[in-house]
């Protein structure tokens, strides 16, 4: 990894080659999408907003010219939209404002507009949602072999949540390759920086003041689809912030790294359990942190 950084560093012209080679052959392997975004994050950290937004441009380009050459101009588009963009928004927020709390916050206004696109595209996100599902899903269900109400209350069901679904996977994915990015560049030039950076990453209290209403959303009827649909990204950001305070805790008392596989694994075995249980440490997080709280000596005075 740090060889490839050490590479996309040399020259814009570098970047702009990783950034689209990754990007062709992401369809093939999806994890190399992350690493295209990385690249846009890491030259934008580094050297500014005029090379990140001369790889992006150029990169949008090339991808374009290549889908192109198969019908299918609008991935060049997509990855500009969806993955080179929001690198170089969040690179130069974090580049300026060295604050990965506020940065991840800004992706998930990102996730927010992922919600906006589909209220706009679709009269009624749901509904379209489970019309599509049916379409995709019908070899699936027929092997289940459910009948017409079971496929139409799943599908319905299935429908109500993939905007906000969708939502919080684009608000993963832009942080994953800006954490990627940020990670190369502390490889480079500050050698175990990343790791601090992560540990204390709490996000601000007034979004666990907006998480309220909108996880109210997820657990009580006839409250506005909008909030639920924004309850997912916010979500999904408080599990960032409960998977790095379980990275710092762990640390800080010099826990076996077997403690951080069985997370991983439990994450990839039991994922609805595992991500509840840390978005909802990270959650109690905002309003008590934690790791103060841990730092804090026993003959400390409270509020001290």
């Amino acid at each position: 990894m740090k060889a490839l950084a050490l590479f996309v560093m040399r020259g814009w012209s570098h970047a702009t080659g990783v950034a689209l080679l990754t990007a062709l052959l992401s369809p093939l392997f999806a994890p190399l999408s992350l690493v295209s975004g990385a690249v846009a994050a890491l030259v934008t950290l580094r050297n500014g907003v005029a090379d990140g937004l001369r790889v992006v441009a150029v990169a949008s380009a090339g991808t374009a010219v290549a889908a192109l050459l198969f019908g299918q101009l609008t991935v060049g588009v997509l990855f500009a939209l969806l993955l080179w963009i929001p690198m170089l928004v969040l690179g130069i927020v974090l580049r300026h404002t060295r604050s990965l709390p506020t940065t991840v916050e800004v992706a998930v206004g990102f996730g927010a507009l992922v919600v906006v696109f589909y209220l706009l595209r679709f009269d009624d996100p749901a509904r379209d949602w489970a019309a599509i599902l049916e379409t995709m899903l019908s070899g699936l269900l027929d092997a289940q072999q459910l009948d017409d109400a079971a496929r139409q209350a799943l599908t319905e069901a299935m429908g109500r949540w993939m905007t906000g679904a969708l939502a919080a996977a684009f608000f993963l994915q832009t942080v994953a390759a800006l954490l990627l990015g940020r990670w190369w560049q502390a490889l480079l030039y500050n050698p175990g920086g990343f790791r601090v950076e992560f540990h204390a990453l709490r996000l601000h209290r007034w979004l666990a003041v907006v998480a309220l209403p909108l996880v109210a959303a997820l657990f009580v009827d006839g409250l506005p689809d909008l909030l639920r649909y924004l309850a997912l990204p916010v979500v999904a950001a408080f599990f960032l912030q409960g998977l790095a305070l379980t990275h710092a805790q762990l640390a800080a008392f010099a826990a076996n790294p077997a403690w951080l596989v069985g997370v991983y694994a439990l994450l990839t075995l039991a994922p609805p359990y595992a991500v509840t249980a840390l978005a909802t440490a990270g959650y109690a997080d905002a309003w008590m942190d934690f790791r103060r709280r841990a730092d804090k000596k026993p003959g400390d005075k409270a509020g001290t």
